[in-house]
């Protein structure tokens, strides 16, 4: 359908459906090659976010004799380009320095926090460890390890009662030397003895700086107390030895029977 409108010259413009324009005729379009599909934009299309980076919290600058931990957690925290907190980022913890990290996530938690206690090596002076995640810059931490006497050992620990075997039945028990709180104290040696050896018999295996695995077998029907002791401090676990086929089930009251 076109209505005719006379203007105020004379012409005369032809209004369509869609109005093109009036006065002259409507600018030819751009043309378009063959196969080349109109540019379009997604709608709600996020954009690709960055890498997330770490910053450090706490635990920087610290001082222990050599072999000690360090009393403060050496913390991180990863945020977003935005500077939001980013959760479950895979951090990777490291030191150069002959000591060890013990980390107690392998992913930053629900504030973009990971944590780590160092144990510092065996040399003295400046000793460095360092936290990553991938596609940025790790963050380092420095701690001096200065001569001191090691923290004393408050407690032997291997969270064992009692427990029951028949002969040639082995079992065993991990035992670690802390100190008051509550950390291994790596210069502590873990020395296990028996007060019958003819009922129970025993094998050491250590696994590391304060720390052991004791492995003990029955000989004969009996009880045996067996003890472990470092830096003056000892704890005792019983041991009793039945004779064959009459060892009580772990319903009948042995907190540590299979």
């Amino acid at each position: 359908m076109t209505r005719a409108i006379r203007g105020p010259a004379g012409w005369v413009c032809a209004l369509l459906l869609t109005i093109t324009g009036c006065g002259g005729p409507a600018a030819p379009s751009e043309p378009t090659q063959p196969g080349t599909p109109p540019a379009t934009t997604q709608p709600g299309a996020a954009p690709v976010a960055s890498a997330p980076t770490l910053s450090l919290v706490g635990g920087n600058d610290q001082s222990a004799p050599p072999g000690q931990a360090l009393s403060q957690l050496l913390v991180v925290q990863a945020v977003g380009s935005g500077g939001a907190p980013v959760p479950n980022v895979a951090v990777s913890w490291a030191t150069p320095s002959g000591g060890s990290l013990q980390t107690y996530a392998g992913v930053t938690d629900a504030y973009g926090r990971a944590a780590a206690r160092w144990t510092l090596g065996p040399s003295l002076g400046v000793q460095n460890a360092t936290a990553s995640v991938a596609g940025a810059a790790p963050v380092r931490f420095a701690a001096q390890a200065v001569p001191g006497t090691p923290a004393p050992v408050a407690s032997v620990n291997f969270g064992l009662g009692s427990t029951w075997l028949e002969p040639g039945e082995a079992s065993s028990v991990y035992g670690a030397a802390l100190d008051a709180a509550g950390l291994v104290v790596p210069s502590a040696a873990i020395t296990w003895t028996v007060d019958r050896p003819g009922i129970v018999a025993l094998e050491v295996k250590s696994i590391g700086p304060g720390t052991s695995r004791l492995q003990f077998t029955g000989l004969a029907p009996g009880e045996a107390y067996v003890t472990g002791a470092a830096g003056g401090k000892s704890n005792t676990f019983l041991v009793r030895v039945f004779p064959k086929g009459q060892k009580p089930g772990p319903g009948d009251g042995c907190g540590g029977c299979a």
